[in-house]
């Protein structure tokens, strides 16, 4: 009999001991999934995943397992927990010097509008409105750790220098027509009509492969989108005229179209008129800081979060950002679905950062939401930044990333961290870079599917399903060298209406781009004199047909000449743009009070761990299930030297645990 009810104790405490063990998150989203009402909203699967977020737990198994941040609240920052104050060694938690806490929300000292409602006073008043310059020393404490969302204070003894509405920096003065508004060639009609010089010289359906693949043009579109965003509208038909339109009128000989629709760009009020150069406003913030996922005002940015985690919609159990009925996402930049690799990657980084938060949660439990978001925000950015000047930068540039940037060696407070017009609306128009088509490949690497760039234009479905494949088809696939631009954005973008070469041309006129030759000269290049004499266009027949299009080399436009240019070897671009875009990159880099390499940005530990991350681990850790990659993100993969993800390196957030 003894023996009996001893057996039944100890199976009554093995079952016990496993009911408990069930009980239990079995993931790390859970706390948020449940904050989200997706208890509710989609049970079956909560119900078996987060038994302890949702309250489904036996009483007392809850009771028993339940741990204090599911429990409770978020504590406010200051409030210890009883095992935090137990140990013989508590850290500062990374307190400001000349600050009694770490402060997470900054007062607003000023009015505040979105995107939108700027972009729509823009409209009323047909020019845009300049950032009002705040008072940093009201959130002196803010500023020390954290950015502004609207990049100001970054620069705290110039504090709207790099923030979002302000106008673009330049390398040259701007060479207007009549000095100071007039588009360049609108008058003295001295450069041909940028649709012919589409046609002519930069359209093909040819497509020379790059030596890196087209993850290269993927992420160099993400980097656009977070540090440009043009102030402008297209609201000009071709039968308007006034001020604000420059429609493109196409050639006789061209009968594909008869016109292509262009609106100028809003110039900063009080420019334009009266002899004060025209400039235009850049919306985004000019530091790599991510904005395109989190916004870049604090309007947006509120309602982009949700607690310490960015919003998501649930589709097949797995995070994106809130898409509607449209088919469109909700994210930091309005451009979010204009490729759909485009969009995956804006899946991507929204779900690094929850991955960031919910961990930073489990491990620092005595910070609240705001400290979660705005160091998960911030190690997002980090990362980012260390993936653009660690692998990017120089695939795009090959040895100019050496020559141009060189060594970092610290912030300084006099470099203008703002984006150059020539960057935006000249050397960073790599739209040649884009493939007429893409393939779908499979975990094996093998392609099941293909698709057109034009039907990815807008379109998320496939994000949707195949977010692994679309990234290993890009590995796959060779970048397209940028000298010429496919039909595809020449011929059949957005239906036919717009051709992107000639746009691209019209643009740099709009914002008063100089020549190609002197931007040479800028560059320490020798100048043109020749057609014939053009190191840098070895091919014969391209020079016959430029010197046709233009009357002399010194009329050439900025954006076609350095287009033309055979790259250098280890770059993408040629010599002129591969300068352009070193000195912005370097700007960047050393205007930037929170670059992740300024000492005291991040402890030097956790600088390790960022130093560490690449696109391949980003890729990895936010995949639907990625299961293998290129250990180099950029190198063109067909799956010969893929390696498991659990061999890449990444982040440790260990280095953040207080």
């Amino acid at each position: 009999m003894k023996s009996l009810l001893v057996s039944l104790l100890l199976v009554y405490v093995v079952h016990l001991a496993q009911s408990q063990h069930a009980c239990v998150d079995r993931h790390i989203h859970c706390v948020f999934w449940s904050q989200a009402g997706e208890c509710e909203v989609n049970p079956r699967f909560m119900k078996r995943q987060c038994m302890k977020a949702c309250g489904t737990c036996p009483r007392s198994n809850a009771t028993l397992h339940a741990e204090p941040a599911m429990m409770s609240k978020s504590r406010s920052f200051d409030e210890v927990p009883d095992d935090v104050s137990q140990r013989a060694f508590l850290p500062n938690r990374g307190i400001p010097e000349g600050c009694h806490s770490v402060m997470t929300v900054e007062a607003e000292t000023r009015q505040i509008f979105s995107s939108g409602q700027l972009t729509a006073r823009f409209r009323q008043q047909m020019c845009a409105e300049q950032q009002i310059a705040p008072d940093c020393s009201i959130n002196n404490c803010f500023h020390k750790k954290y950015r502004s969302m609207d990049g100001t204070c970054n620069n705290l003894q110039n504090p709207i220098k790099g923030a979002a509405f302000t106008a673009f920096s330049r390398l040259m003065p701007a060479a207007y027509d009549d000095g100071f508004n007039t588009l360049v060639s609108a008058s003295q009609r001295n450069r041909p009509n940028p649709r012919e010089v589409s046609v002519f010289l930069l359209s093909s359906e040819r497509s020379l492969p790059g030596h890196v693949n087209s993850l290269v043009m993927l992420f160099g579109q993400f980097v656009s989108h977070d540090i440009t965003s043009n102030a402008a509208q297209n609201f000009c038909g071709c039968g308007n005229s006034g001020p604000m339109c420059a429609s493109i009128f196409a050639p006789p000989s061209d009968r594909s179209r008869r016109c292509i629709p262009f609106t100028r760009s809003f110039p900063v009020c009080g420019t334009g008129q009266f002899g004060r150069v025209r400039e235009q406003l850049n919306m985004n913030t000019a530091a790599i800081d991510a904005s395109l996922i989190y916004g870049s005002e604090a309007i947006t940015a509120r309602s982009l979060r949700f607690a310490a985690m960015l919003r998501t919609s649930m589709i097949g159990g797995r995070m994106f950002p809130p898409n509607t009925n449209a088919g469109s996402l909700t994210a930091g930049d309005g451009r979010a679905i204009l490729f759909v690799g485009l969009a995956a990657l804006h899946t991507s980084f929204l779900r690094l950062h929850n991955n960031v938060a919910a961990r930073l949660q489990n491990m620092n439990r005595h910070w609240n939401a705001d400290r979660i978001f705005q160091e998960s925000r911030k190690i997002v950015g980090g990362v980012v930044q260390a993936i653009t000047y660690q692998e990017f930068v120089p695939e795009l540039i090959g040895d100019a990333s050496k020559t141009i940037l060189g060594a970092y060696t610290g912030y300084n407070p006099n470099v203008d961290l703002g984006i150059l017009n020539e960057f935006a609306a000249g050397a960073y128009r790599l739209h040649g870079m884009i493939q007429e088509t893409y393939p779908l490949v499979d975990s094996q690497f093998r392609e099941f599917n293909r698709y057109r760039f034009i039907d990815g234009v807008n379109n998320i479905n496939h994000v949707l399903t195949n977010i692994d494949s679309i990234y290993r088809g890009m590995m796959k696939v060779p970048v397209r060298s940028p000298q010429r631009l496919t039909t595809s954005v020449t011929e059949r973008l957005f239906g036919g209406s717009v051709d992107m070469a000639a746009v691209n041309i019209q643009r740099g006129r709009d914002h008063g781009l100089r020549s190609y030759n002197e931007y040479r000269r800028f560059c320490n290049l020798r100048p043109i004199t020749s057609f014939d004499d053009w190191p840098e266009v070895p091919d014969q027949n391209v020079r016959q047909r430029i010197a046709q299009l233009y009357r002399t080399p010194d009329d050439v436009d900025f954006y076609v000449g350095g287009i033309l240019e055979q790259p250098a070897a280890g770059s993408v671009v040629g010599a002129t743009f591969a300068c352009v875009i070193g000195k912005q990159f370097e700007r960047l880099r050393d205007g930037d009070r929170f670059y992740f390499e300024n000492p005291g940005v991040f402890t030097s530990s956790q600088l390790a761990e960022l130093k560490r991350t690449t696109l391949s681990w980003v890729l990895c850790q936010t995949g639907d299930n990625m299961l293998r990659v290129g250990r180099r993100a950029f190198d063109i993969e067909d799956g010969s030297r893929a390696v498991p993800c659990s061999s890449i390196n990444g982040l440790n957030l260990e280095a953040w645990r207080e």
